[in-house]
């Protein structure tokens, strides 16, 4: 994993600031873009169709040893010393233990390590910084929601669905340069499937901006697709 890293900060560090977003997705057309470090076609089964990534299965390590299978994929994004929001829609439904998501910002110099985390597991919310506090929340219902890890100053802020959830101190304070999705599933067992929407990087003070006219783009676009179907 720690080659991954590497991989992912290596690319953002060799990204161009521009306006606006320094990182975007919407997982449009039906393949994952190359900015993505991505795993071995082996180590899973998903799709990306109807603006979505879907992961279906996860194939690694499938050992008795293991109390569950996992992969992840990884991106880079130009480096932000300052303060920065990643929003990312993501979704999840009822599975069986172990049954996790984890949407992480990363530090953007080698070796890259985890600065956030905002985790769905099992049924539950957790989230936090690396070396310091977290906190546990439930889960709320089956579907599509929007995460926030913003940093402001010397602390890093989480909401969920457009809501404060916690702030804990930042204890490195670090440049950030990489978003990292990690998933978990059951081994054995059938995996619930997990769903990544969207995810941008906005610099502040342009984020809280951008991420309302955003919104309303994913409304138009999910009411295009319904429209179509």
């Amino acid at each position: 994993m720690r080659a991954l890293w590497v991989m992912i900060a290596s690319a953002g560090c060799s990204a161009v600031a521009a306006a606006g977003p320094v990182f975007f997705d919407d997982f449009d057309g039906d393949a994952l873009l190359p900015h993505w470090v991505q795993p071995p076609a082996t180590n899973w089964d998903y799709q990306v169709a109807n603006g979505r990534l879907t992961v279906s299965r996860l194939r690694y390590p499938s050992s008795p040893k293991s109390t569950g299978n996992y992969t992840g994929i990884g991106a880079g994004f130009a480096q932000q010393n300052g303060d920065f929001r990643m929003d990312a829609w993501v979704g999840w439904e009822v599975g069986q233990s172990p049954h996790r998501l984890d949407v992480s910002v990363l530090t953007a110099s080698p070796p890259s390590g985890f600065l956030a985390t905002f985790s769905y597991n099992s049924g539950s919310l957790v989230f936090g910084v690396n070396g310091g506090a977290a906190r546990t929340i439930p889960a709320p219902v089956a579907g599509i929601h929007q995460i926030t890890i913003g940093r402001e100053g010397s602390s890093f802020y989480f909401g969920l669905d457009g809501v404060h959830v916690g702030t804990f101190a930042d204890p490195f304070q670090a440049p950030a340069g990489g978003i990292y999705f990690f998933f978990v599933g059951p081994y054995p067992g059938t995996l619930a499937p997990l769903t990544v929407d969207r995810v941008q990087v906005v610099p502040v003070p342009n984020a809280l901006l951008f991420a309302g006219a955003s919104g309303c783009l994913l409304t138009f676009r999910r009411r295009c697709i319904t429209s179509a179907s």
